[in-house]
């Protein structure tokens, strides 16, 4: 579907996530959902939805089934981005949702573990404020008639910090059995095709009305990195509570603090992304490099030095170290970033905020700094072996499938020899320059970048991909596509976000196999470290202003045969000589 409304876009979310038979549109509606929809519109929805399948007679097992499934869902969604639920209106949705949940006992033990977010609540910050949709009644949700969602107002109870738990959790009457029940729980986070997350085996002995004046909050406790939840009345245990003899065990402990963790195919199909909003791993700080002021002098001598201390290094241990720069950079990139980066937004306050960004500036680095290392030298046989070195180093960038630092590389070369084809002769007749040129094509803008598109799916194992192509993707997208119809503004422009979605989940694929692939993990080499990022690189003018043909041309013609044609120097004199004759 291209247009819909929210209520039509929530039915099919729901659907599927109890069917679980398109988790790409679970991904991709978590993803930019905010772009037309707040939190507590989707929370909203996923109440009154609840609340019919409670209705359902003649099928109830099959409507328990699917609350059970929505559970999980709201489960997976607060274990991706927790920071969702600081929005405005969002907590009080929650706890309603939440008590709702606490009234019917084959959901009490999803509730039960989802209760300590909300003590986290306050301390919560709101990542997307400065870009997601505001609360504005633009598209509202035909589930009531006020638009809220909630046959009543109050249902809706805003979470204070000194809410006491009887606000919270209503009595629930738990009838007296002696059986023994096994309860399988589907979970959508890491199941596939809605594969069983986990049993947990409940023997329910506690009889008579539970009220929250008999049973505290439930006490949240940490193994490890996992939360696990513990009831217990005043003085023993939830499980002594009605027999001796008896024991009541919950559900088990599911981590609410971990990202969830898939495999990807680079394809883009059935994208399974660790997207959680977590913390960003730390990156390298320099004091030169692509944190140099912008004023900063390039050292010619320098740079020569660097230059020639490079030509003894493997062009594969270089391909490495710059790989191994880079990855600190894409790893620090969160799929939401992609929405905060969108021109025209104002989501960072800062430009070094922006981890899109960040990545770039290195790009334009690694460009410049391979342009300046040819450019230091002044002869012009020293400048193609510079090249030589550069070309082979673009080669083995392609071996690792570093398709960004790759992109750098061949920048720079031809960066280098912006006037004309004054070496073109030469290198032609060199056997690595057909290969740079293959991967010049690889490269190349033609049919919208089709040749990169399908490397990029048929590349097996980690890669770094081109942010320039897929940056340019989500520029188009968002350039020529409103987010709603301009005829219709109920109608959400559906089909630009699932475009939108697929771009970012084919680059968080490809962070997914870095993650989890050991193919990456390099072997730090601080001598190959300290040429690539401690140095100041020439500027755009200086490299263009080099880039002109060295004065001399004897120099290339005694290391590589006779070019014929004119030089530069030749042409001069020729201008010379025909001006004296008249």
């Amino acid at each position: 579907m291209r247009y819909a409304t929210l209520e039509e876009i929530l039915n099919k979310l729901f659907f599927l996530a109890v069917t679980d038979e398109d988790p790409q549109f679970i991904e991709y509606f978590l993803l930019d959902y905010r772009r037309f929809a707040t939190p507590r519109s989707v929370l909203l929805g996923m109440q009154k939805f609840m609340i019919s399948l409670s209705k359902e007679g003649a099928y109830r097992h099959m409507a328990m089934y699917a609350q059970l499934r929505l559970s999980a869902f709201l489960e997976r969604w607060i274990e991706t981005y927790p920071h969702d639920f600081a929005s405005p209106g969002a907590p009080g949705a929650l706890s309603a949702l939440l008590r709702q949940m606490l009234g019917n006992t084959h959901l009490v033990h999803y509730a039960t573990d989802l209760l300590p977010f909300l003590d986290t609540l306050p301390d919560l910050v709101d990542h997307d404020e400065w870009w997601a949709k505001k609360d504005d009644g633009r598209v509202r949700s035909s589930w009531s008639d006020d638009g809220t969602g909630l046959d009543s107002e109050d249902m809706a109870v805003e979470i204070h910090p000194r809410m006491t738990e009887a606000d919270v959790i209503p009595s629930v009457h738990v009838a007296v059995t002696t059986t023994t029940t096994t309860v399988e729980r589907t979970d959508v986070v890491g199941s596939g095709a809605g594969a069983l997350a986990g049993k947990g085996v409940i023997s329910t002995v506690v009889t008579g009305n539970i009220s929250p004046s008999t049973l505290s909050m439930p006490t949240l406790t940490t193994r490890g990195s996992r939360y696990s939840i513990v009831g217990h009345t005043h003085g023993h245990s939830l499980g002594d509570a009605g027999s001796a003899g008896a024991s009541h065990a919950l559900s088990p402990s599911r981590n609410l603090s971990s990202p969830a963790v898939h495999t990807v195919d680079a394809s883009g199909g059935s994208p399974r992304l660790r997207d959680r909003e977590e913390e960003r791993p730390p990156r390298q700080r320099v004091l030169t490099g692509p944190d140099a002021h912008p004023d900063a002098k390039a050292n010619i001598k320098e740079l020569l030095r660097v230059s020639q201390a490079l030509m003894k290094k493997e062009p594969m241990h270089i391909a490495e170290e710059i790989t191994r720069v880079e990855l600190t950079y894409l790893l620090a990139i969160q799929p939401r970033d992609w929405l905060r980066h969108i021109p025209g937004k104002k989501a960072f306050r800062d430009e070094k905020d922006d981890p899109i960004s960040e990545i770039g500036k290195i790009f334009n680095y690694i460009a410049n700094w391979t342009a300046s290392l040819i450019l230091a030298n002044e002869s012009a046989s020293k400048r193609l072996k510079m090249m030589e070195k550069f070309c082979l180093v673009a080669r083995s960038l392609r071996v690792l499938n570093n398709y960004s630092g790759m992109r750098a590389v061949v920048t720079g070369v031809n960066m280098s020899r912006l006037d004309g084809d004054y070496f073109s002769q030469a290198l032609a007749k060199k056997p690595f320059w057909k290969s740079f040129q293959s991967l010049e094509i690889l490269l190349s803008s033609m049919r919208m970048y089709n040749a990169y598109r399908i490397a990029l799916r048929n590349t097996a194992g980690p890669a770094i991909p081109d942010l320039e192509v897929h940056t340019s993707d989500i520029y188009r997208s968002e350039d020529s596509n409103p987010d709603f119809k301009p005829s219709e503004p109920h109608l959400i422009h559906w089909g630009k976000f699932m475009i939108m979605g697929r771009i970012i989940c084919t680059v968080t694929a490809c962070q997914t196999r870095c993650r989890n692939s050991p193919a990456y993990k390099f072997e730090e080499r601080r001598d190959i470290y300290d040429l690539l990022m401690g140095v100041v690189v020439m500027d755009y003018d200086t490299i263009r202003e080099r880039s002109t043909p060295p004065s001399s041309s004897r120099d290339i013609h005694s290391t590589y045969p006779f070019i014929p044609g004119e030089t530069p120097s030749t042409l001069r004199i020729r201008k010379i000589l025909s001006g004296l004759s008249r």
